[in-house]
């Protein structure tokens, strides 16, 4: 873990023990007994639970920036107002310090005070208990921790993966908390499939889900939209328990360009979810084509540039790029910082000739840390782009930058991979080639029909367009800057693609 660079609540091992956390919809088997540090009460949390109101446990250290920086969210605090004591009375939150070697000093920042971020009981009704075994019951040895349990004694850990990325979002927690009012509930979790293609191709995707209701789910409806548009409905059907998380795969789609997924729940056990019960998540398949024969890869390194590296190959098994590692930076034991963090390195690449043998080219972007681009503090994100000489976009950054080792993405060749063979029966001649001011185009076939000829630069950017009859045709190139040159005939036999160059 980098600490201070996190851009979401970071999650501080302070213990090297590594037990597995209770499951999600888990039951808690043994009771939870303790004295409030406030106001001297002996909790039981199964009196609490028996009451019928759930509880929130918020597992934290004196110490831990990470937990301070939750708690000053006020999130807990906004919960204990509307569900606590003197709201609806339907909700128990207990703050609980899990570190033996702190005092009751430390949590409300007494005079006896050595290791805390502040005075953690002050605006607040939380009960707050000084109990390491609190969380050794959960086998949870990080801070900070959160779990909501129900009255049926299920557990629900806020910080576990696909649910941590909602601990902000207070519309979730009274739903987690079972407190929306739904008896039939399913929330969207995780994220759709995110692909790169180059071509037309068939995408599906595995949506997850978790119930949030009060009872088991055995259905469920979802909708699939494709740039916002339903194209696709399908269900689900089981025995999925209270706080635990299923898969539903959605049917095949075709897609032949960019193209931008959504999946959102419809129903639960055959009951309609409200509009504003019916969360999103996203995907994307990417349909990125180039048609320059030469073209910028852009790197967008983070602040760790020495754990960055890739390659650019061709689907001919050709390698056309290498980059990195960048320099290693001297700002913390992990190598951040430095010249070559959070900046932009360009890199020209020239597609070999014939292009035609090429249609799809791969980016593969290495991570030795395994934790991808989480961490920069610049103004571009981290990422790999493509362009043109000219500095327009062809293809943007991967949205997934939380990609662990490795990413791979996809670019289509276009110009040069539609380019059939062709069955023209007397081939395109051009002379002189190399063109000064003027080159000769002979062309003829069979049926003696006309052609249209195009004339594309090294950027791919049509620079003439005209028509060719059955014979020869002069093309006047002194006009035009030196460089190599695309000439494609067109014809209802086929095409033919030649290089032209001109140098003067």
């Amino acid at each position: 873990m980098k600490n201070g660079l996190l851009l979401f609540l970071s999650i501080f091992c302070w213990s090297n023990v590594a037990i597995s956390q209770l499951a999600n919809g888990s039951i808690l088997q043994e009771n939870l007994i303790g004295t409030d540090l406030v106001s001297g009460e002996n909790i039981d949390v199964f009196d609490i639970l028996d009451n019928n109101q759930s509880v929130v446990l918020h597992f934290f250290t004196s110490w831990s920036s990470s937990a301070w920086s939750f708690h000053q969210s006020n999130i807990l605090q906004n919960l204990e107002t509307e569900y606590g004591l003197n709201g609806s009375d339907q909700l128990r939150i207990i703050a609980v310090e899990i570190d033996d070697s702190t005092s009751a000093d430390d949590i409300s920042n007494g005079n006896g005070a050595m290791n805390t971020k502040g005075d953690w009981t002050s605006n607040n009704d939380f009960i707050f208990i000084d109990d390491a075994n609190w969380a050794s019951i959960f086998n949870e040895f990080s801070v900070p921790a959160l779990y909501v349990v129900r009255p049926n004694r299920a557990i629900l850990n806020m910080t576990s993966q696909d649910i941590s990325n909602r601990l902000y979002d207070e519309d979730f927690w009274p739903r987690a908390i079972g407190l929306a009012g739904l008896s039939d509930d399913v929330f969207m979790i995780g994220k759709l499939q995110t692909s790169s293609h180059c071509e037309n191709s068939a995408y599906q995707t595995v949506c997850r889900f978790l119930n949030l209701g009060t009872t088991n789910i055995t259905s469920a409806s979802f909708e699939l939209l494709l740039n916002n548009e339903n194209i696709d409905n399908f269900d689900y059907t089981g025995q999925l328990a209270v706080f635990k998380s299923a898969t539903v795969e959605t049917n095949t789609i075709s897609i032949d360009e960019t193209s931008h997924f959504t999946a959102r729940p419809i129903s639960a056990n055959g009951t309609s979810l409200p509009e504003a019960f019916s969360n999103f998540i996203n995907g994307t398949a990417y349909y990125d084509v180039i048609e320059p024969s030469s073209f910028i890869v852009r790197v967008n390194t983070d602040y760790y540039p020495a754990e960055t590296s890739g390659t650019l190959t061709t689907d001919t098994g050709l390698e056309l790029l290498s980059f990195g590692p960048f320099e290693t930076g001297d700002e913390d034991q992990w190598g951040g910082g430095g010249p070559d963090a959070n900046t932009s390195h360009d890199f020209v690449v020239d597609l070999p000739w014939p292009q035609s043998d090429i249609s799809c080219l791969t980016i593969t972007v290495n991570d030795e840390a395994g934790d991808g681009f989480q961490y920069w503090d610049g103004e571009t994100p981290p990422g790999i782009q493509i362009l043109t000489l000219g500095g327009d976009v062809i293809k943007d950054q991967y949205e997934d930058r939380n990609f662990g080792t490795t990413f791979q993405t996809q670019l289509g060749v276009d110009v040069f991979s539609s380019i059939q063979p062709t069955t023209l029966a007397n081939p395109i001649s051009i002379f002189p080639n190399p063109a000064d001011t003027q080159t000769s185009i002979s062309w003829k076939s069979e049926d003696q029909a006309d052609a249209i000829y195009e004339l594309y630069n090294e950027m791919g950017d049509l620079v003439l367009s005209s028509s060719i009859k059955n014979s020869q045709q002069n093309l006047t190139t002194e006009h035009y800057p030196n460089g190599i040159y695309t000439l494609c005939i067109k014809h209802k036999e086929g095409k033919i693609f030649r290089r032209l160059v001109i140098c003067h």
